[in-house]
């Protein structure tokens, strides 16, 4: 039952080639990047490499790290990266099958360690400067700060191959702000030799972390500009039939704050998810005009193509076409405004989880691999999952209709006993519809192995026994035979289940997990 591989396997269906160009676009978060590291997974997994990586801040240190490293090793790197920077600053172990009980406890949870990052700081990151500055304190501009950046140079250093980076093989663009002028600037690998110091300068927001010097000039985080790359690479030149990928960790949308936290959680999201629609809007009415007067070029007489005017539209006239797919974090109640600098291990994978869920729901929808008209020019596309659409629908409905505890008790009795009657029976029709999230990994067919296995016959079939597929050690050891009860287990949460399976992606709904159960056992 592994879901993915740590080779990257070849899958022609998900082939870019009808593009002149794919991109990944990434943008600033902090913690929440372990989720652009996740949809990078998928993406590594379906065969789809970009070939220009622009990033912002944590977006700038992903793109590194993909630039830096050849295709096969680009996963292991994100996730000795993450690994690292999500270890404890004091040492405390992670426990993956501990089970957190509800979201007050989750969120004091993630409270308390994020606690802990602003007092210890993060391995591997940054560390605390000791003693803490004073806001009247005079220093060197590459020290005004409360915290010291040169644990993530030598990370920088050892997990990323800059001259790789330099040879031109992935385009690499990262932006930050000149502190000096205020003039957003980026270094790309087209116009700079970049330097582990161009990657930490993308991502020095003030005042936690300094201002980071290039060439006598000082420079913070490209965030406090524009928090995403998605201008840059759509106004750069020449221009292409380009598929993007635009991974945002803050959403613009979002439900009206009831107090401080959510409110500071609110403007956070506002804040840095950089009004990404409203550019993308912008950019798909260009783009038309742009084809428009392309097309109507061809057709104007030789006469008045010389003149200065026509001569001026022409040098912006182009009929090339764009999908963006968006896959944007959302953030659950839990997490709090402190998400961002919440570098617990626990939240790390649950980010990395969420990433390559959502990725992996965005690919199974083939249309994003067939260019647009030309007319239409630009196609833009955001997949929620079924789970988050039935999140959203449950938490809208649930704070229109519920006032009081009492009665969101008895509507939590009467939806368990509804929902245990659905567990009960599974329907295996419905259970095939879900299913076809899970076709980007598995096929239904006898002897056809994708990313995981096939699944004909798995039901009372003994864990890792496939022939012809590679199974991780603890799958071929774990000695499971999968009945309902097994299967249920397992896809609750498969890593806690079988530690050290190479599936990530669950079925958190529990009417989803037996729908797909009955369905698994008409396979044969």
């Amino acid at each position: 039952m592994d879901a993915s591989s740590s080779a990257v396997p070849k899958h022609p269906q998900y082939s870019p080639a009808r593009f002149e160009q794919t991109v990944l676009l990434l943008q600033g978060g902090g913690m929440l990047g372990s989720y652009q590291a996740g949809v990078y997974q998928a993406l590594a997994e379906a065969n789809l490499h970009p070939d220009w990586v622009a990033g912002i801040s944590i977006g700038a240190v992903n793109s590194a790290l993909i630039a830096g490293n050849p295709p096969e090793k680009r996963v292991e790197r994100l996730r000795e990266f993450w690994e690292a920077v999500s270890t404890s600053p004091l040492g405390l172990p992670y426990f993956p099958s501990l089970a957190i009980p509800d979201e007050s406890t989750h969120s004091l949870l993630n409270q308390t360690r994020a606690l802990g990052i602003l007092l210890f700081g993060a391995p591997n990151f940054f560390t605390p400067r000791l003693p803490p500055p004073m806001p009247w304190e005079v220093n060197r501009a590459d020290a005004v700060s409360f915290y010291d950046v040169s644990p993530l140079k030598a990370t920088l250093e050892r997990l990323v191959d800059f001259d790789r980076i330099n040879a031109g093989g992935t385009r690499l663009s990262v932006g930050a702000v000149n502190v000096r002028t205020g003039n957003f600037v980026y270094f790309d690998t087209t116009t700079h030799r970049i330097a582990p110091a161009h990657i930490i300068a993308s991502g020095s927001l003030p005042p936690g972390f300094p201002a980071t010097e290039i060439d006598g000039e000082y420079y913070w985080d490209g965030g406090i500009v524009s928090n995403t790359p998605l201008q840059w690479v759509l106004d750069s030149r020449p221009r292409r039939d380009t598929l993007a990928f635009q991974i945002d960790l803050w959403s613009a949308e979002g439900e009206l704050p009831h107090n401080l936290a959510d409110a500071d959680l609110r403007a956070k999201d506002i804040r840095f998810s950089s009004r990404t629609r409203a550019s993308t809007d912008l950019y798909k009415y260009t783009q038309k005009l742009r084809i428009a007067f392309a097309t109507l070029l061809k057709r104007l007489p030789a006469e008045l193509r010389g003149i200065p005017e026509v001569a001026l539209l022409a040098s912006e006239a182009n009929e090339k076409v764009c999908n963006i797919v968006q896959l944007i974090y959302r953030a659950k109640k839990y997490e709090g405004s402190a998400m961002d600098y919440e570098f617990s291990r626990r939240t790390m994978e649950e980010h990395w989880l969420a990433g390559y869920r959502d990725a992996v729901d965005s690919l199974s929808h083939r249309e994003i691999f067939e260019p647009p008209d030309r007319l239409e020019g630009v196609r833009t596309f955001d997949f929620l999952t079924t789970a988050q659409r039935r999140e959203m629908i449950m938490s809208k409905t649930m704070c229109r209709v519920v006032p009081g505890l009492a009665l969101a008790a008895a509507i939590g009795a009467s939806t368990a006993a509804i929902l245990s009657k659905a567990e009960a029976a599974g329907d295996a029709a419905a259970g095939e519809h879900v299913f076809a999230r899970c076709t980007v990994c598995h096929s239904p067919k006898a002897g056809e192995n994708k990313i995981g296995p096939s699944l004909a016959g798995v039901f009372g079939r003994k864990s890792g026994s496939v022939p012809g597929y590679d199974y991780s050690p603890a799958m071929k050891s774990a000695g499971i035979t999968w009945n309902e009860q097994e299967l249920d287990k397992y896809l609750t949460n498969p890593p806690a289940d079988v530690h050290g399976t190479k599936m990530v992606i669950s079925v958190p709904n529990a009417e989803d997990r037996q729908n797909v159960i009955a369905y698994l056992m008409t396979l044969k």
